[in-house]
């Protein structure tokens, strides 16, 4: 049976762009979440769990590399306030 990666990252980089430069938080990331797998995501306090899920559902921009969702480069085309809901 064959796996489908439903989101997938390829060399990501998460963390804050700064006009002084980038800070990264996590670097290189290479993730591949499959169709019927339970994923956690835990670590400490600080570590940089939030960052990495604003990341991959595209609220914040990576610094570099790609999240591909469905094997597709994702791209939102919607941008949205959260502070707005």
């Amino acid at each position: 049976m064959n796996t489908i990666n439903i989101l997938s990252t390829s060399n990501l980089s998460i963390g804050y762009h700064s006009k002084d430069g980038n800070l990264a938080i996590a670097e290189n990331l290479n993730l591949h979440l499959q169709e019927g797998k339970l994923t956690a995501l835990v670590g400490a306090n600080g570590i940089g769990k939030s960052t990495l899920l604003r990341t991959l559902c595209g609220i914040q921009k990576p610094l570099e590399g790609l999240v591909l969702l469905n094997e597709k480069i994702f791209k939102p085309t919607t941008h949205w306030n959260c502070h707005n809901n």
